[in-house]
C-alpha cells in the first residue's frame, strides 16, 4: 500500500469521524426524546467532549500524516534542485574552460606545443560535456525541458568532437614541419580562434550553451 493511498484513507475515516461527531451533537435532542435516555446519563456537556476529543484526535491524526508527506516532498525538491545546481555549474566550468582556451591560443605563442595543449584540455572538457549529456539521459526528470537542454548540449559536444578530430587527424604532420594555424588545415580551429561571428561553428557552439544555460537557471530555485 503506497503512502499516498494510506494518508487518502486516513484522511477520509478522519471526515467520517468528524461528521458522524458533528451529527451526534446536533442529535442530542432526538436522542433525549425519542429514546427516553436519562439527561443525566449522556448530558449534553458529555457529548460536546466527546466532539472535541475525536476532533483534536482527526486533526492530530491529520497532521501526523500530512506533515511526513509535506516534509517528504520538501526534501525531494531541494535534492531535484541541487542536481540541476550540480549540472549547471559543470556545464558553465566546461564553457569557461573552452573560452579560457581560446584565449591561450588566441594570445599566446602559437607553436605547436600550445595548440597540443589546448587540444587536450579541449578534450579533457568534452568528456566532461559527456558525462553532463549521461546524467540528463539517465534521470529524464531532472528539467521539465530536458530534450530541448540536451539537444543543445549535444550540439556543444559535436562542436568539440569535430576540433578534437581535426587535431588527431593533423597532428602527425604537424609535428614533423613547422606549425601554423591556417585556413587549409587546420579550418575549424582558425574559426575557434578568430573573432566571434554567431553564423560560425563556434558561434553554434556558445549559441547553444546559451540557450541550454537559460533553460536551466529558470528551474534553479533562488538562494
Amino acid at each position: 500500500m503506497s503512502r499516498k493511498f494510506l494518508s487518502v484513507v486516513i484522511i477520509f475515516l478522519g471526515g467520517v469521524a468528524f461528521i458522524i461527531a458533528a451529527w451526534m451533537m446536533t442529535s442530542i435532542d432526538f436522542l433525549s426524546t425519542e429514546f427516553l435516555l436519562d439527561e443525566k446519563i449522556i448530558s449534553q456537556e458529555f457529548l460536546k467532549i466527546i466532539f472535541q476529543f475525536l476532533t483534536i484526535c482527526v486533526l492530530g491524526a491529520l497532521l501526523s500524516i500530512l506533515y511526513p508527506e509535506l516534509k517528504y516532498h520538501r526534501e525531494q525538491r531541494e535534492k531535484l534542485d541541487n542536481e540541476r545546481k550540480i549540472i549547471a555549474q559543470k556545464l558553465i566550468k566546461s564553457y569557461s574552460t573552452i573560452k579560457k582556451e581560446r584565449r591561450t591560443l588566441r594570445a599566446g605563442k602559437k607553436s605547436f606545443e600550445t595548440y597540443k595543449n589546448v587540444l587536450e584540455e579541449i578534450s579533457t572538457t568534452q568528456l566532461d560535456i559527456e558525462s553532463i549529456i549521461d546524467d540528463l539521459e539517465t534521470t529524464h526528470k531532472t528539467f521539465s525541458n530536458n530534450v530541448e537542454i540536451l539537444g543543445n548540449i549535444k550540439t556543444m559536444k559535436k562542436y568539440l568532437d569535430n576540433l578534437i578530430t581535426e587535431y588527431e587527424k593533423e597532428c602527425p604532420t604537424l609535428k614533423e614541419m613547422k606549425f601554423e594555424i591556417d585556413g587549409q588545415r587546420l579550418q575549424l580551429t582558425q574559426e575557434y580562434i578568430a573573432k566571434y561571428v554567431p553564423e560560425t561553428e563556434y558561434g553554434g557552439f556558445v549559441g547553444s550553451y546559451r540557450k541550454a544555460h537559460e533553460l536551466m537557471r529558470k528551474e534553479i530555485l533562488p538562494k
